[in-house]
């Protein structure tokens, strides 16, 4: 609204989000140094907010939340060992997503699915992926990537898994 009327517009109450915008476009048309200023102050601005986000994470924080973004889209799994209030818990994880959150002290969070037992009267007992929760990094004991496909893999697998997972836990 304040920008429709620094170019000049007439901003009526009775106008809608689309009527203003419409108008912004046809003065932008006509004066397209007016869109290039918009598009260069936006830039300027979102350029600004980027460098101090990275300042306020700091490069370290940054990388790894790369790190994980990539584990989320390539490998996947992992044989994880975590901490949840005073449990330690052992189980397969898929990594679905990374992100940094925190006001004052930032802090990663991996958003995992962990398995439910679906048991199923013609094809058995299986997997899903679909217990979804987010998982503080620092909570994050120990994690051994597996191969991308693990999805598919039996209960017996699964369990192996968990198994070599606690025999690892009692040495942490």
């Amino acid at each position: 609204m304040n920008y429709a009327r620094k170019l000049g517009i007439a901003v009526t109450p009775r106008m809608s989000k689309s009527d203003v915008s419409k108008a912004i476009d046809a003065v932008e048309r006509k004066n397209p140094k007016v869109k290039r200023k918009r598009e260069h102050i936006n830039r300027n601005q979102a350029e600004k907010a980027q460098a101090e986000y990275e300042k306020e994470c700091g490069p370290e924080l940054l990388a790894a939340e790369e790190q994980w973004l990539s584990f989320a889209e390539s490998t996947r799994f992992m044989l994880a060992i975590y901490n949840r209030g005073k449990n330690t818990i052992v189980e397969v994880l898929e990594v679905n997503d990374a992100y940094i959150d925190g006001e004052k002290t930032k802090k990663l969070k991996l958003c995992v699915s962990g398995p439910k037992v679906v048991k199923d009267r013609y094809i058995g007992d299986y997997l899903e992926w679909e217990r979804e929760f987010e998982l503080p990094i620092e909570n994050l004991l120990f994690h051994d990537p597996l191969h991308a496909d693990f999805h598919s893999e039996d209960n017996a697998a699964y369990q192996r898994l968990v198994e070599k997972g606690l025999k690892k836990a009692k040495k942490l």
